[in-house]
């Protein structure tokens, strides 16, 4: 009988070592599978902020996007209703005093009318200097713009100067340094003299 109890209980050992080896076998599988299911969902982590930050940065760059064609389309509207003023107001016509000549100075412009045409004045004559003309000039200094328009369109001869500033289209800046330049070359188109003053109207056909 002591034998056989011993016996059972030798195999009672047996098989007890043998079922903790295996389940201990099965507990490490099990946390090995643990680890990697953890290594995974911090890898899913991980990505999944790195994919909202993505996110994040491509909509504010959407946004700005946005931003800058709201800005470009408004441009664009006040630019249009700029032209279509533009295209609304009356033209304006230039006239080039200079001719071939350089010289230094800036540019400038003022109006010149004809208040009193000369007795003897063709109709044709009269009717260019209706709305008087806008001549743009090179010169130093005001005075020296004057001097040189009252010149070629003196007194005498019905003219008058209608205040001299710097020209906005080739001077906008109105910079008092002496450069030399060469004007466009263009003049204004020849109108018949008035009877009796040959003398005079040498010098509007002139230069000064």
């Amino acid at each position: 009988m002591d034998y056989l109890a011993l016996y059972a209980v030798l195999l009672m050992m047996i098989v007890a070592i043998l079922v903790n080896r295996v389940l201990r076998g099965r507990i490490n599988e099990a946390r090995k599978r643990n680890r990697d299911i953890l290594r995974k969902i911090d890898d899913l982590i991980r990505h999944r902020s790195a994919a909202e930050g993505a996110a994040m940065t491509l909509r504010s760059e959407i946004g700005e996007q946005e931003r800058r064609i709201a800005i470009a389309e408004d441009e664009v509207a006040k630019a249009g209703k700029a032209l279509e003023e533009r295209r609304a107001q009356p033209i304006r016509r230039y006239f080039v005093f200079d001719r071939l000549e350089p010289r230094a100075g800036g540019f400038w412009e003022c109006d010149v009318v004809l208040q009193q045409p000369l007795q003897g004045a063709s109709r044709a004559y009269i009717r260019s200097w209706m709305v008087g003309r806008c001549y743009i000039i090179v010169g130093k200094t005001e005075s020296e713009v004057r001097a040189r328009l009252e010149s070629r369109f003196p007194v005498q001869l019905g003219f008058a100067l209608r205040g001299v500033r710097r020209c906005k289209l080739a001077d906008p800046d109105g910079d008092e340094g002496a450069v030399a330049v060469k004007p466009i070359v263009a003049a204004a188109p020849v109108e018949s003299a008035p009877t009796g003053s040959a003398a005079l109207w040498a010098s509007l056909r002139g230069g000064s």
